[in-house]
């Protein structure tokens, strides 16, 4: 229910291919106490299209979702990126519909972006250069934060902030810029330095320092990419819980280090 820690326990669910339209699973959710739903299984193309760095065929099922509740505005979720033999969690956040402040006027819906390394983007941006006379702060030693505040997009640009939990935000980094296919070593190697590029941010409190009210964006030309409302793969997920306080550092300093990374083929470092 909202972002509350609510569950509801039944509602019916549309699955439908993204690109054709056609229903693959329509039906009534079974879900327990903890709010989680039974699996859905869907067609997926082969997972050695994720492996092959000089493919352009798109290498993930997409998969447009609504999901339908008494007493609830419908909760729509388009672009759910399903790879083989990997399970994804989608998070479904319910609003009740006997509310009518503005906020609920309109319905919730997510839609999912192709992946970046379908977009050919940069993987993580280069230190930004903003023009302000403040200089950024360092905070007295690193920490870990229960929260993080994300800009979606550009620094100077109007857009809106979100406030999710660290390790969440790494988890939805890290399927952003990579496939969750790829090995586990490969897998950690990204998180490692997804993990470390956040907390130097956190650290030197970069943006705050300048008079904006978050942490770090999503843009790849100044940060890494974070999609508001994206499934989250089970191996990420994982590996993410048992490294989330883990960083990179220079030998005999204690703060994170600025760990760009880059795709190594449409981008260098």
């Amino acid at each position: 229910t909202g972002n509350w820690a609510v569950p509801i326990t039944q509602a019916t669910a549309t699955v439908t291919q993204n690109e054709s339209g056609s229903v693959v699973f329509v039906g009534l959710l079974t879900v327990d106490e903890s709010g989680q739903s039974e699996p859905v299984e869907v067609e997926t193309p082969p997972k050695a299209l994720s492996l092959d760095p000089n493919n352009t065929l798109t290498p993930y099922g997409s998969y447009n979702m609504t999901v339908e509740a008494d007493g609830y505005l419908p909760a729509i979720i388009n672009g759910i990126q399903v790879f083989e033999d990997i399970t994804s969690w989608q998070d479904v956040f319910m609003l009740p519909a006997d509310q009518n402040s503005p906020a609920r006027a309109a319905l919730p819906v997510y839609d999912i972006p192709e992946h970046n390394l379908l977009l050919r983007g940069r993987s993580s941006g280069s230190k930004p250069y903003i023009a302000c006379v403040a200089a950024p702060r360092v905070l007295n030693r690193p920490i870990i934060p229960n929260y993080i505040t994300v800009h979606l997009g550009r620094p100077q640009n109007y857009a809106k902030d979100v406030t999710v939990s660290f390790r969440y935000y790494i988890k939805n980094v890290c399927c952003s810029e990579i496939y969750p296919t790829w090995p586990e070593q490969s897998l950690r190697a990204n998180i490692y330095c997804q993990i470390s590029l956040a907390l130097n941010r956190v650290y030197t409190e970069w943006y705050l320092s300048k008079g904006y009210n978050f942490q770090i964006t999503n843009s790849t030309q100044y940060d890494q990419y974070y999609v508001d409302g994206r499934s989250i793969a089970d191996n990420v997920s994982k590996i993410v819980d048992e490294i989330f306080n883990v960083y990179a550092r220079r030998p005999g300093t204690i703060d994170p280090y600025y760990t760009e990374y880059c795709n190594g083929t449409t981008v260098t470092c």
